[in-house]
């Protein structure tokens, strides 16, 4: 009987190590392979993601307060280019309910989840963790609960109420007892509330060890503590599992020496495969949340970068035409006072921020969602050019219109605007021309100028415009090309239609 009982907790052992070896193979990447996933994020949908806001690499200076983080970044970054929606547990510490908030951003939109790190979203990969774990801790249960409760009526003394049996029957007590406790306490804690777990298993062993002394037969008892050495070790570091186990599979060979027979080998196999199993596991799900954590980061990172171009595009659209009135009008108040043409200066520098502020609102609702059609915007922007600089600006649409997605749309939108900007500041006196085209597979868009009459004005900046324009394209598979065009400037941007 003992030999088969070692072979089957040889090979639940083995199972075990398996099956959490498998798990942190998959939850250990190389480096090159976060880097590949950080790549893919910004151009194709993720799938939901577990961020853990308490970490320093996904709060530091980014994240003020977990609890203030959720609302603001719902209510900031809640666009067509990557919704993000926030989540809590349900009370009670379910951990598979359904989310109390949730933000939901258009259909075919990508998708960020941020939500606790109690809260279980996971994949298939997940789920099949989860359940290679509770097929392995539920054969071990099932399988120890059945051989030592044969053994108990099969073995002298049986639980009773007379001479040893008394003692066999209050030990066997007080073990079901604590490891319910225990296991029960295991449930609780990821509820939030404090139990005894770890001290109730750790005294599970005492109390097995007694039964082992009374009648060495009883050594199932020690295979019925396995689960418990396997939340202990879920919940140690890799030092304290590796000694923990270790202490005990000496303490077991040491009281098979000085009881039974000896040391059973089989036992001694299994406390070490369940040890090194639960430490492996460990790691492999810090791993994971790692991953997930850096993923996490990386969509606030993007999210904030998005809301940097769409600020840089709005405010140097229409503050560089106030510059442009504002300076000429200056000039002219300077030279010959000229009342009446330094009045309309200023007056078209008004109208031009009242048309920036319009376009301030257009940009709230396009990172709503509610992109407009790319035509509409760039006939309003060649007129708005017009009226602040007197040069025409030829807008030319060729091909079939065909409807592009909130993405696309918003980059032909945002790059038309800021090469017309671009022109406005550094070639006054230029002619500018907008070319839209649409192709099998891809649209074309380009803007042209005739190269500048008058010296550019010094504005300022960060060369962000450029800098926007190529990583809108790039964030949708686009490319973008910059450079002289003869005497003038040419921007041309083309995009995948999918």
């Amino acid at each position: 009987m003992k030999s088969i009982e070692g072979a089957v907790a040889a090979g639940a052992a083995g199972a075990a190590g398996a099956a959490c070896a498998g798990g942190a193979a998959r939850a250990m990447p190389s480096g090159a392979a976060i880097r590949a996933e950080r790549s893919r994020f910004f151009k194709a949908v993720r799938r939901p993601s577990v961020g853990d806001w308490s970490d320093p690499v996904a709060t530091g200076p980014l994240i003020q307060k977990p609890e203030s983080f959720s609302n603001k970044i719902a209510d900031v970054a809640a666009s067509g280019h990557v919704g993000i929606r926030s989540c809590r547990p349900p009370p009670g510490g379910g951990r598979r309910g359904p989310a109390v908030r949730r933000w939901s951003p258009p259909s075919g939109t990508p998708s960020v989840v941020l939500m606790d790190e109690s809260v279980n979203c996971g994949g298939a990969a997940r789920r099949f963790d989860r359940a290679a774990r509770l097929l392995v801790v539920g054969g071990l249960i099932g399988w120890g609960v059945g051989s030592y409760v044969y053994r108990l009526f099969t073995t002298d003394p049986a639980p009773g109420l007379h001479g040893a049996g008394i003692a066999v029957l209050l030990l066997n007590i007080a073990l079901f007892a604590l490891l319910i406790c225990g296991l029960r306490g295991r449930r609780d804690a990821a509820a939030g509330a404090r139990r005894p777990l770890i001290p109730c298993l750790v005294a599970a062993f005492p109390v097995a060890a007694a039964l082992f002394v009374v009648n060495p037969d009883y050594d199932g008892a020690f295979y019925l503590c396995m689960p418990a050495l396997w939340a202990l070790s879920m919940r140690m570091p890799l030092y304290w599992g590796l000694a923990s186990g270790a202490l005990l599979a000496a303490a077991v060979a040491a009281l098979g020496h000085l009881v039974g027979d000896g040391a059973d080998l089989g036992l001694l196999i299994a406390f070490t495969g369940i040890v090194l199993g639960g430490v492996a596991t460990r790691q492999g799900m810090a791993a994971q949340q790692a991953v997930r954590r850096a993923e996490a980061a990386n969509a606030v990172l993007a999210e904030r970068s998005r809301i940097a171009r769409e600020i840089h595009d709005i405010l140097a659209h229409s503050l560089s035409a106030q510059v442009v009135h504002l300076e000429g009008a200056r000039l002219l108040l300077s030279r010959d006072g000229d009342r009446v043409q330094a009045l309309d200066r200023v007056e078209r520098a008004r109208d031009l921020a009242r048309t920036g502020l319009e376009e301030t609102r257009r940009a709230l609702a396009t990172l709503r969602g509610d992109v407009p059609e790319p035509r509409e915007v760039i006939a309003e922007l060649a007129e708005d050019f017009y009226v602040s600089t007197g040069r025409p600006c030829d807008v030319q649409v060729t091909g079939a219109v065909r409807e592009l997605s909130p993405q696309a749309g918003l980059t032909v939108v945002r790059t038309a605007q800021e090469a017309l900007t671009n022109v406005r500041k550094h070639a006054p006196g230029a002619r500018a021309h907008v070319s839209l085209r649409y192709l099998k597979d891809i649209v074309e868009l380009e803007v042209t100028d005739t190269g500048g009459t008058e010296p550019g004005l010094h504005l300022g900046g960060g060369g962000y415009g450029l800098v926007g324009m190529r990583e809108r394209a790039e964030l949708i598979d686009g490319t973008l090309e910059t450079g002289p065009d003869g005497p003038g400037f040419r921007v041309a941007l083309r995009l995948p239609v999918g």
